[in-house]
């Protein structure tokens, strides 16, 4: 096809056929299409990638609020089934330490979701706060806790979250499943009661308590047979150890006391509490001083005791304590 030659005035001018005109709207119409095309996609895009950057922004803050105070926790006070050792629950409810400003102030946090938002709250009677915007939804919110003796509880964390839009462009949820360890201590702001009048112990023979409050300690036997208790003794060095610091107000280290008569106080004899020995223990050091063993020599028997010894030479010595008759009363 030819293009028109025209001549007006003199000068020769070329125009378009009208197929050419056809053709070249069809070209421009398919890459405007095309471009137009490309232009929605990338928008689309966009919009669901910040659909999902606001979803795993406010899901991440999320976690990582509920794990640090399941971790600074003292308790998770949620009571699990004695048989599964489990509890599936949609509030979190930890016990908190005191606060370094009121020591005997033990709060409880709570974490639950109402209305598709999550909530915190730090105090029994505080207002609630919240943890997550409008911008999303928290579609569930549930937490199992798993006890596990010897070991410190833990919980498990199912968080299902989404964007809250009802543009199915910018639809987007997620699904999050964790577990989180608590590592403080227990503390306690209670009575330790046990719930039945069954017997209970504190600690198994594979599992001891080795201090209570740093006063009363315990120290097992190179043969594990049995175990040194020490008051005031970190290490004791006898079966019963009790230690009194020379600066200390008290005198002694061990009182017995009966109700009535003499004869309700200490026995120390078969049948009773025996201090037998067949070797003295060490009576060389301060630590040593009030140690007492019982002690047979030719059918007698004689009670000695540790002490320090002003007479010279001065020193730690022990003293014999010998009946030779039955006291009357």
């Amino acid at each position: 096809m030819k293009n028109i030659k025209k001549t007006i005035n003199g000068i020769s001018r070329r125009g378009f056929t009208l197929i050419e005109l056809l053709i070249f709207s069809a070209i421009f119409t398919v890459i405007s299409v095309t471009f137009i095309a490309i232009l929605i996609s990338v928008t689309r895009v966009h919009v669901r990638e910040s659909s999902n950057a606001e979803v795993n922004r406010q899901s991440q803050f999320l976690i990582h609020t509920i794990q640090r105070n399941i971790e600074e926790s003292s308790l998770i006070d949620i009571e699990v089934d004695p048989v599964t050792g489990t509890k599936t629950t949609s509030t979190l409810v930890l016990r908190m330490p005191a606060s370094s400003d009121d020591p005997s102030n033990f709060a409880r946090t709570y974490i639950y979701a109402s209305s598709g938002i999550a909530y915190i709250k730090t105090k029994d009677n505080g207002a609630p706060e919240p943890l997550s915007t409008g911008r999303v939804k928290i579609d569930s919110l549930i937490f199992t806790k798993r006890s596990n003796p010897p070991g410190h509880d833990s919980v498990d964390i199912s968080l299902s979250i989404s964007y809250n839009t009802d543009n199915i462009q910018k639809k987007f949820a997620q699904v999050i499943k964790t577990s989180v360890a608590r590592v403080n201590a227990a503390t306690f702001d209670s009575n330790l009661i046990p719930a039945s009048t069954t017997d209970l112990v504190i600690g198994t023979a594979a599992v001891e308590w080795r201090s209570i409050n740093g006063t009363i300690n315990f120290k097992e036997e190179a043969e594990g047979n049995y175990l040194r208790v020490g008051i005031n003794q970190a290490n004791p060095t006898y079966r019963l150890d009790i230690f009194t610091l020379p600066t200390q107000s008290d005198d002694g280290g061990l009182r017995v006391v009966g109700t009535s008569t003499f004869s309700n106080n200490v026995i120390i004899g078969p049948g009773s509490v025996k201090l037998l020995n067949t070797t003295a223990p060490s009576c060389a050091v301060a630590a040593d001083v009030g140690a007492i063993f019982l002690t047979t020599n030719s059918g007698k028997s004689y009670l000695k005791f540790c002490t320090w010894d002003t007479v010279p030479p001065a020193g730690f010595r022990w003293l014999y304590l010998t009946a030779t008759s039955s006291p009357s009363y």
